[in-house]
């Protein structure tokens, strides 16, 4: 549970408006305890613009930027607002469609790391090899991004955060483990971390905020490259729950702010492995069941386009039986024309055996000589 619970505030137009052309919305918006999209809807109340899309990036590369006047208040719009929570309960997380709302666990993260987890005991073999990247960080890769990422100074407490949060899953029922190298999709030679819960793999991965400062040239030139950034470490660890690149009905981010601690939060956490992988056995059963649809569409097709080919087949056999038919009759009919032309004289044992050779291809070739077998089903065998 959080200690410093944020209560709700009133803020004028004139506050709101400093504020959010001083520092970037999402610190302004942890301060009041509300989401980005919460302060923005504020800021839509008063009526107070917001700095553009890559404002604070322009600034940071020396760049004007034209900020804009608070317009007037137009009649009728309030001038002040409440902004911010009003319990000390801990925000209960976003659930998925047709899925009950759980408790929040409470979740309690030790001084100390004190016999650490399997999958902590891995990371520790890891990070003892992993040397700092370019911003200072040890980084341990993960498929589409760092699985570990932390300056050494909060690495411990990372460490500890993770720790207690695979205790949590594990005494709720769920398997946590992390792997030194997996080969994962398109990605070979990668860590993993993550727990199986009701048989869905969910990975986890927690990384540290940089902060980026104009890099101090130092006093004497050199020929050595130096960076345009410095980048240092800034403490507030970032902790992220499911696959990086999918969209998401739950809430998937946890991170330090400046009144509430990653710590406070892994209750949530612990509920949202277990509502991210509800949501992956429904979209498990919504693929099944559109991969079955597809089937029955299939099917019906493929017996359609029997049946049509069927049809043709019945057509060309009714119209080759008539041909026979004719051909038969037309066959006897000149049998018969020849027995009545040939003169007395003329039969021979030689004409004899012709002519019952003749009326007995007729006979062969008639299909009508087992009426039974003329007619077909209509329908095939599919």
């Amino acid at each position: 549970m959080n200690d410093n619970p944020v209560r709700s505030r009133q803020v004028t137009r004139e506050e709101l408006y400093e504020q959010v052309w001083a520092k970037p919305v999402r610190t302004v918006a942890a301060e009041y305890g509300v989401s980005d999209v919460g302060l923005a809807k504020a800021c839509k109340r008063l009526n107070v613009p917001r700095p553009p899309v890559g404002y604070w990036a322009r600034l940071q590369h020396g760049k004007t930027v034209e900020r804009p006047p608070l317009p007037p208040a137009e009649p009728g719009q309030p001038t002040m607002t409440t902004v911010g929570g009003t319990s000390s309960t801990a925000a209960k997380p976003k659930v998925p469609a047709g899925v009950p709302r759980p408790e929040i666990p409470t979740v309690v993260v030790g001084e100390r790391l004190t016999k650490p987890h399997p999958a902590v005991q891995v990371l520790v073999k890891l990070l003892r090899d992993a040397a700092p990247d370019k911003y200072g960080a040890l980084v341990i890769t993960g498929a589409g991004g760092p699985a570990f990422r932390t300056s050494p100074g909060v690495r411990d407490r990372a460490l500890r955060i993770l720790d207690t949060l695979f205790k949590a899953l594990e005494a709720r029922g769920h398997r946590a483990d992390a792997t030194e190298s997996v080969a994962q999709g398109y990605h070979r030679g990668h860590s993993r971390m993550k727990a199986t819960v009701n048989g869905q793999d969910v990975d986890v991965s927690i990384s540290e905020r940089m902060s980026q400062r104009a890099h101090m040239p130092k006093a004497k030139p050199t020929y050595v490259y130096e960076p345009r950034y410095d980048y240092v470490s800034t403490g507030k660890l970032v902790l992220h729950v499911g696959s990086r690149w999918s969209s998401s009905s739950y809430q998937r981010t946890w991170q330090d702010g400046d009144r509430q601690r990653l710590e406070h939060l892994l209750g949530q956490v612990v509920l949202a492995f277990e509502l991210a992988a509800a949501e992956l056995i429904q979209q498990q059963q919504e693929r099944e069941r559109r991969e079955r649809e597809h089937a029955e569409a299939v099917r019906r097709e493929a017996i359609l386009q029997a049946r049509v080919d069927y049809e043709k087949i019945l057509a060309a056999d009714l119209t080759a039986m008539a041909d026979a038919w004719a051909k038969a009759k037309h066959i006897r009919e000149f049998i018969s024309a020849v027995e009545e032309r040939l003169p007395a004289d003329a039969w021979t044992d030689g004409t004899r055996a012709w002519l019952v050779w003749a009326r007995q291809h007729a006979i062969a070739m008639d299909p009508l000589r087992e009426p039974n077998k003329v007619p077909k089903r209509l329908e095939p065998n599919v």
